[in-house]
């Protein structure tokens, strides 16, 4: 379906922003909200600008200029920060904010329009959106899925914040940008738009975006994000992403058109389709395989997947038309586990799946969680006794630690998942882990996080195995040797005491895939660890 075009009432101008982040699992890609409400707003003919202050800032930091270098580091505590937010004047802080200022232009455009997507995304938008404020007095607006969820009612509690989305944000920014002009924007503090579907979004534009930084890898591959569906029919009890769009999906003709376009416009092949589950209607993910083979579009790509819906006819036209690596959302072994998480699937499914991938030659990525609510364990070993057992199916672990989100099924449902006494904690707003709780059960918060860890540590280490069985002992020894003294200590020690711990798993793993995996692409689309 095309989007509509129409000249707006006000010639406002807009500049849609990515924020940097200390460590962001999305550097190296360009971003698809950003470039993809790019692509509407100028199909309605709005003087429109985007840029990527986390790819820039990234590659000012890797070419280690002392005078030019941003600390992101000085960024880490929640305290020093609210304070700031709050008032407190902190010329350090503001130094390194217009340092990544610097490397963008806001001063010809009304409306600064951030993409918030994260945590830290919201952390650097805010600090950001005070500093523009301040100094220029531009109309500041958050959209993006974490607004909808959970940003939103921190942002509130500042004025240099003028107008928040949630939902769909394209209808609210093009609203934003013909009232802007008209300074209507204080109307009201959140302007929530309903949730359109994937099928009314056009193509993205990656216009402005630094493009050849994300390059930069030093396979000099572009990976480029797409949307094919939208939205997810599972309702996961940790999960919120059913609830920020419907369940939608693009014509299966016209996505190989625009993907067709895409990789001829940035000559690339590499694709990573960003849908919450790919595979929520079969029938429609065969009839785009068979469009992308038909059309001898000769791409490779990744996707997040689920392992129900699956058949292995699927899985070969999925490798057919390109698909060379896919992230499993299994998130534990343990059948006990499984079923409390609302999962659609049993474990006898999910191990079937990964077989039939791998018969394929699909590379199986597969996430797990540590620390879920009332998690024993029993529960971890016999995650690790099926991670033994099914080596052979499985590359790579990419082990996460537990976050309650708000508006989860646990978090409006705690009870029924063995929680009680959900707190906010101030002092770790901006941090990973910001909710605590007790279990009904007796074990109380500062209990869990300790058992958590150890959880964490069992699960990093039977990563580090599988790796090394893949790899071989040479192999392994050698990736070893090429870590710093103390991470490789972490893993010589016992690991989940260590603090080095996440460190030690993140490096480790980086390292192995560049010396493992032989195709430059599964290597740059298994980088996220």
């Amino acid at each position: 379906m095309a989007v509509p075009r129409q000249k707006p009432r006000h010639e406002a101008s807009i500049l849609l922003v990515k924020p940097p982040c200390h460590d962001d699992i999305t550097a190296g890609y360009p971003p698809l909200g950003l470039s993809t409400a790019y692509s509407y707003l100028k199909s309605y003919g709005f003087n429109v600008g985007q840029d990527d202050l986390c790819e820039k800032v990234r590659m000012k930091n890797d070419i280690h200029h002392l005078g030019s270098y941003v600390n992101l580091w000085l960024f880490k505590s929640s305290r020093k920060i609210m304070a700031y937010l709050e008032g407190q004047p902190d010329r350090r802080m503001e130094d390194e904010l217009d340092k990544i200022l610097s490397l963008t232009e806001i001063h010809d455009f009304d409306l600064i329009a951030f993409s918030v997507h994260s945590n830290q995304e919201l952390l650097f938008s805010l600090l950001l959106s005070k500093r523009i404020k301040e100094a220029h007095g531009k109309t500041i607006l958050f959209g993006g899925p974490y607004v909808s969820l959970e940003g939103g009612k921190i942002s509130r509690q500042f004025g240099f914040v003028d107008k928040l989305l949630t939902g769909s944000i394209l209808a609210g920014l093009k609203e934003m940008a013909i009232n802007a002009k008209g300074n209507s924007c204080n109307a009201t503090k959140g302007l929530k738009e309903s949730s359109e579907g994937v099928e009314n979004e056009p193509a993205p534009d990656f216009t402005g975006l630094p493009i050849e930084l994300y390059r930069r890898n030093k396979y000099g591959i572009l990976l480029l994000p797409y949307q094919l569906t939208s939205g997810c029919s599972n309702r996961c009890s940790f999960c919120t992403h059913y609830k920020i769009n419907k369940v939608s999906s693009k014509e299966v003709s016209r996505c190989a058109s625009e993907i067709e376009r895409l990789s001829k416009k940035y000559n690339t092949r590499y694709f990573e389709f960003c849908d919450s589950s790919l595979n929520n209607n079969p029938c429609y993910l065969e009839t785009l395989c068979d469009e992308l083979v038909k059309r001898k579009t000769d791409i490779i790509w990744t996707s997040m997947i689920r392992p129900d819906n699956l058949s292995e006819n699927l899985l070969t036209k999925m490798h057919k038309s390109g698909c060379r690596h896919l992230r499993w959302g299994i998130e534990s072994f343990s059948k006990r586990l499984i079923k409390s998480m609302n999962k659609t699937f049993d474990r006898a499914e999910a191990l079937r799946s990964l077989r039939f991938a791998h018969r394929q030659g699909i590379l199986n990525e597969v996430f797990l969680i540590s620390g879920y609510p009332t998690e024993t364990r029993k529960d971890i070993d016999e995650t690790i006794a099926c991670i033994r057992e099914e080596a052979r199916y499985i590359d790579i672990l990419n082990i996460s630690k537990f976050r309650l989100d708000y508006g989860s099924l646990i978090f409006n449902h705690p009870e029924r998942f063995g929680l009680k006494n959900i707190k906010l904690i101030p002092e770790a707003v901006f941090d990973e882990i910001h909710y605590s709780y007790d279990e009904v059960s007796g074990m109380r918060w500062p209990q869990l996080a300790i058992r958590d860890r150890v959880h964490y540590g069992l699960l990093a280490k039977e990563s580090f195995n599988l790796i090394n069985s893949k790899a071989g002992a040479g192999r392994g020894h050698r990736v070893i040797s090429i870590l710093p003294a103390a991470v490789s200590q972490a893993l010589a020690d016992s690991v989940h005491r260590s603090w080095l711990l996440e460190k030690a798993y993140r490096s480790y793993t980086r390292l192995f895939q560049e010396e493992y995996y032989p195709d430059p692409f599964v290597r740059l689309a298994t980088c996220r660890i």
